[in-house]
């Protein structure tokens, strides 16, 4: 019995080891190192709300901690300021995209309405990655 024990529990601590990181896809490469500084972003809603994102979890509108990055390790945290008017706000990279020329982030609903770029749509921002 101890022995069936020992190797379920070793079983599932080599699984739980091998899913508990967002930092790893395989389908893009990483940058070499995070750059900070001004990029394009956009935001996403009610077609994606629900859906399940490159990370596995399911897409929320209203989470404002949700951001799409092309290349960026899923998880990795993420200072965006939109310039205009001094808002910041801290997301995490939790899926891909976004997939129209030009733009470098995709915010979560919550997020962009935070930043007050829910009216423009798309806007400039300043980000500073903060962990990579």
């Amino acid at each position: 019995m101890k022995r069936i024990f020992g190797i379920l529990l070793t079983g599932g601590l080599l699984f739980l080891c091998s899913v508990s990181t967002l930092a790893h896809d395989p389908v893009k490469p990483y940058p070499s190192r995070p750059r900070n500084g001004y990029a394009v972003a956009s935001w996403y809603g009610r077609p994606f709300h629900g859906r399940y994102m490159a990370s596995g979890v399911r897409y929320n509108m209203h989470n404002p901690t949700i951001v799409a990055h092309k290349t960026l390790p899923l998880g990795t945290p993420v200072r965006i300021k939109n310039p205009k008017n001094g808002r910041a706000i801290v997301v995490w990279v939790m899926d891909r995209g976004p997939y129209i020329k030009g733009r470098a982030f995709d915010l979560s609903y919550a997020a962009a309405r935070e930043l007050g770029l829910v009216g423009e749509g798309v806007a400039k921002v300043y980000y500073e990655v903060l962990r990579f």
